[in-house]
Protein backbone atom coordinates (compact mmCIF):
# COMPACT_ATOMS: atom_id res chain seq x y z
CA UNK A 1 0.00 0.00 0.00
CA UNK A 2 1.17 3.55 -0.68
CA UNK A 3 1.60 5.68 2.43
CA UNK A 4 -0.98 8.52 2.42
CA UNK A 5 -0.41 11.97 3.89
CA UNK A 6 -0.77 11.50 7.63
CA UNK A 7 -2.31 14.23 9.81
CA UNK A 8 -1.22 15.20 13.30
CA UNK A 9 -3.93 14.52 15.92
CA UNK A 10 -4.50 16.99 18.76
CA UNK A 11 -7.01 17.19 21.56
CA UNK A 12 -7.17 20.51 23.38
CA UNK A 13 -8.90 20.53 26.78
CA UNK A 14 -11.53 18.07 25.55
CA UNK A 15 -14.36 17.16 27.89
CA UNK A 16 -17.33 14.97 27.06
CA UNK A 17 -20.46 14.64 29.17
CA UNK A 18 -23.15 12.14 28.17
CA UNK A 19 -26.85 13.11 28.32
CA UNK A 20 -27.27 11.17 31.59
CA UNK A 21 -24.70 13.48 33.19
CA UNK A 22 -21.73 11.09 33.12
CA UNK A 23 -18.46 12.96 32.58
CA UNK A 24 -16.54 10.54 30.36
CA UNK A 25 -13.63 12.85 29.49
CA UNK A 26 -12.35 15.66 31.67
CA UNK A 27 -10.09 18.29 30.04
CA UNK A 28 -7.99 15.86 28.04
CA UNK A 29 -5.13 17.37 26.04
CA UNK A 30 -2.82 15.22 23.93
CA UNK A 31 -0.96 15.09 20.65
CA UNK A 32 -0.20 12.15 18.36
CA UNK A 33 2.45 12.81 15.73
CA UNK A 34 2.18 11.40 12.21
CA UNK A 35 3.39 7.81 12.06
CA UNK A 36 3.28 7.15 15.80
CA UNK A 37 1.88 3.96 17.32
CA UNK A 38 0.14 4.96 20.54
CA UNK A 39 -1.72 2.87 23.12
CA UNK A 40 -4.66 4.24 25.10
CA UNK A 41 -4.92 2.26 28.33
CA UNK A 42 -6.76 2.41 31.63
CA UNK A 43 -9.45 0.61 33.61
CA UNK A 44 -12.89 -0.23 32.29
CA UNK A 45 -15.03 2.91 32.17
CA UNK A 46 -12.03 5.25 32.04
CA UNK A 47 -13.23 6.92 28.83
CA UNK A 48 -10.94 5.20 26.33
CA UNK A 49 -13.59 4.33 23.73
CA UNK A 50 -15.20 7.73 24.15
CA UNK A 51 -11.86 9.38 23.47
CA UNK A 52 -11.15 7.57 20.21
CA UNK A 53 -14.72 8.11 18.95
CA UNK A 54 -13.91 11.83 18.95
CA UNK A 55 -11.24 11.25 16.32
CA UNK A 56 -13.73 10.43 13.55
CA UNK A 57 -16.65 12.52 14.73
CA UNK A 58 -18.80 9.77 16.23
CA UNK A 59 -18.55 11.72 19.48
CA UNK A 60 -18.23 15.49 19.77
CA UNK A 61 -16.67 17.43 22.65
CA UNK A 62 -18.84 19.10 25.24
CA UNK A 63 -15.96 21.54 25.52
CA UNK A 64 -12.52 21.84 23.94
CA UNK A 65 -11.62 20.87 20.40
CA UNK A 66 -10.21 18.05 18.31
CA UNK A 67 -7.87 18.85 15.45
CA UNK A 68 -7.07 16.44 12.63
CA UNK A 69 -4.17 18.02 10.83
CA UNK A 70 -4.87 21.73 10.88
CA UNK A 71 -8.64 21.28 10.70
CA UNK A 72 -11.04 21.48 13.62
CA UNK A 73 -13.10 18.28 13.59
CA UNK A 74 -16.15 20.30 14.63
CA UNK A 75 -16.31 21.67 11.09
CA UNK A 76 -16.01 18.26 9.41
CA UNK A 77 -18.73 15.72 8.73
CA UNK A 78 -18.32 12.14 9.94
CA UNK A 79 -17.92 11.03 6.31
CA UNK A 80 -15.02 13.47 5.84
CA UNK A 81 -13.31 12.36 9.03
CA UNK A 82 -13.80 8.69 8.11
CA UNK A 83 -11.54 9.22 5.10
CA UNK A 84 -8.77 10.26 7.49
CA UNK A 85 -9.40 8.15 10.59
CA UNK A 86 -10.55 4.54 10.32
CA UNK A 87 -12.02 3.12 13.53
CA UNK A 88 -12.61 -0.58 14.25
CA UNK A 89 -15.10 -0.79 17.11
CA UNK A 90 -14.59 -2.86 20.23
CA UNK A 91 -17.74 -4.82 19.34
CA UNK A 92 -17.53 -5.96 15.69
CA UNK A 93 -21.27 -6.65 15.44
CA UNK A 94 -21.87 -2.89 15.55
CA UNK A 95 -19.91 -2.62 12.31
CA UNK A 96 -20.84 -5.63 10.17
CA UNK A 97 -23.85 -5.62 7.86
CA UNK A 98 -22.91 -7.14 4.47
CA UNK A 99 -23.71 -10.67 3.28
CA UNK A 100 -20.15 -11.88 2.80
CA UNK A 101 -16.75 -11.21 4.29
CA UNK A 102 -15.45 -9.93 0.97
CA UNK A 103 -18.41 -7.58 0.52
CA UNK A 104 -17.85 -6.25 4.02
CA UNK A 105 -14.19 -5.54 3.41
CA UNK A 106 -14.82 -3.97 -0.01
CA UNK A 107 -17.97 -2.03 1.00
CA UNK A 108 -16.41 1.41 0.64
CA UNK A 109 -15.53 0.71 -3.00
CA UNK A 110 -11.87 0.10 -2.33
CA UNK A 111 -9.58 -1.40 -4.92
CA UNK A 112 -9.68 -5.21 -5.26
CA UNK A 113 -5.93 -5.37 -4.66
CA UNK A 114 -6.34 -3.66 -1.28
CA UNK A 115 -9.16 -6.02 -0.37
CA UNK A 116 -7.11 -9.09 -1.34
CA UNK A 117 -4.15 -7.80 0.64
CA UNK A 118 -5.99 -7.37 3.92
CA UNK A 119 -7.91 -10.63 3.53
CA UNK A 120 -4.59 -12.43 3.19
CA UNK A 121 -2.97 -10.45 5.99
CA UNK A 122 -5.69 -11.38 8.47
CA UNK A 123 -6.15 -14.96 7.28
CA UNK A 124 -9.66 -14.34 5.96
CA UNK A 125 -9.19 -15.29 2.30
CA UNK A 126 -10.47 -18.87 2.85
CA UNK A 127 -13.75 -17.56 4.32
CA UNK A 128 -14.24 -14.51 2.10
CA UNK A 129 -17.54 -15.81 0.67
CA UNK A 130 -18.96 -16.71 4.10
CA UNK A 131 -21.55 -14.55 5.85
CA UNK A 132 -19.77 -12.71 8.69
CA UNK A 133 -22.38 -13.88 11.20
CA UNK A 134 -21.63 -17.50 10.34
CA UNK A 135 -18.13 -16.94 11.78
CA UNK A 136 -17.08 -17.00 15.41
CA UNK A 137 -16.51 -13.83 17.41
CA UNK A 138 -12.75 -13.75 16.91
CA UNK A 139 -13.04 -13.93 13.13
CA UNK A 140 -15.85 -11.37 13.04
CA UNK A 141 -13.48 -9.09 14.93
CA UNK A 142 -10.83 -9.62 12.25
CA UNK A 143 -13.39 -8.92 9.51
CA UNK A 144 -14.24 -5.57 11.09
CA UNK A 145 -10.54 -4.70 11.34
CA UNK A 146 -9.96 -5.80 7.73
CA UNK A 147 -12.76 -3.51 6.56
CA UNK A 148 -11.05 -0.56 8.21
CA UNK A 149 -7.62 -1.47 6.84
CA UNK A 150 -8.99 -1.75 3.30
CA UNK A 151 -10.04 1.90 3.48
CA UNK A 152 -6.34 2.85 3.60
CA UNK A 153 -6.93 5.72 6.00
CA UNK A 154 -3.79 7.54 7.17
CA UNK A 155 -4.86 7.04 10.80
CA UNK A 156 -6.08 3.65 12.05
CA UNK A 157 -7.77 3.20 15.44
CA UNK A 158 -8.28 -0.30 16.85
CA UNK A 159 -10.47 -0.62 19.96
CA UNK A 160 -9.48 -3.74 21.96
CA UNK A 161 -8.29 -5.61 18.85
CA UNK A 162 -6.96 -8.71 20.63
CA UNK A 163 -10.15 -9.51 22.54
CA UNK A 164 -11.14 -13.11 21.78
CA UNK A 165 -8.05 -13.76 19.63
CA UNK A 166 -5.89 -16.86 19.91
CA UNK A 167 -2.11 -16.71 19.46
CA UNK A 168 -2.40 -16.86 15.68
CA UNK A 169 -4.86 -13.96 15.68
CA UNK A 170 -2.61 -11.87 17.92
CA UNK A 171 0.37 -12.60 15.64
CA UNK A 172 -1.63 -11.38 12.65
CA UNK A 173 -2.56 -8.20 14.50
CA UNK A 174 1.06 -7.59 15.42
CA UNK A 175 1.88 -7.94 11.74
CA UNK A 176 -0.83 -5.38 10.97
CA UNK A 177 0.74 -2.97 13.47
CA UNK A 178 4.21 -3.50 12.01
CA UNK A 179 2.95 -2.94 8.48
CA UNK A 180 1.14 0.28 9.39
CA UNK A 181 4.27 1.58 11.08
CA UNK A 182 6.44 0.68 8.08
CA UNK A 183 4.05 2.68 5.88
CA UNK A 184 4.31 5.74 8.12
CA UNK A 185 0.65 5.60 9.08
CA UNK A 186 -0.57 6.42 12.58
CA UNK A 187 -1.87 3.61 14.79
CA UNK A 188 -3.91 4.24 17.93
CA UNK A 189 -4.78 1.16 19.98
CA UNK A 190 -7.20 0.93 22.90
CA UNK A 191 -6.19 -2.15 24.83
CA UNK A 192 -5.97 -3.96 28.16
CA UNK A 193 -3.50 -6.41 26.59
CA UNK A 194 -0.14 -5.43 28.06
CA UNK A 195 1.92 -7.74 25.85
CA UNK A 196 0.28 -6.42 22.70
CA UNK A 197 0.71 -2.81 23.80
CA UNK A 198 4.39 -3.34 24.57
CA UNK A 199 5.02 -5.09 21.25
CA UNK A 200 2.95 -2.86 18.97
CA UNK A 201 3.17 0.68 20.35
CA UNK A 202 5.78 3.39 20.86
CA UNK A 203 4.18 4.96 23.90
CA UNK A 204 1.15 4.84 26.17
CA UNK A 205 -1.55 7.30 27.16
CA UNK A 206 -3.30 6.18 30.34
CA UNK A 207 -6.80 7.34 31.23
CA UNK A 208 -8.32 7.07 34.70
CA UNK A 209 -11.70 8.59 35.42
CA UNK A 210 -11.70 10.45 32.12
CA UNK A 211 -8.36 12.16 32.76
CA UNK A 212 -4.84 11.47 31.54
CA UNK A 213 -2.52 10.35 34.32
Amino acid sequence: MNAPEVPRIRLEEVSHRYPDGTLALDRVSLEVSPGEAVAVTGPTGAGKSTLVRHLNGLARPTRGRVLVGDRDAAGLRVAELARLVGLAFQEPDRQLFCRSVRAEVSFAGREPAAVDEVLDLLGLAPVQEAHPYDLGYSRRKLVAIAAVLAMRTPVVVLDEPTTGQDRAGVRRLLEVAARLRSQGRTLIVVSHDRRFVDAACDRELRLVGGRLT
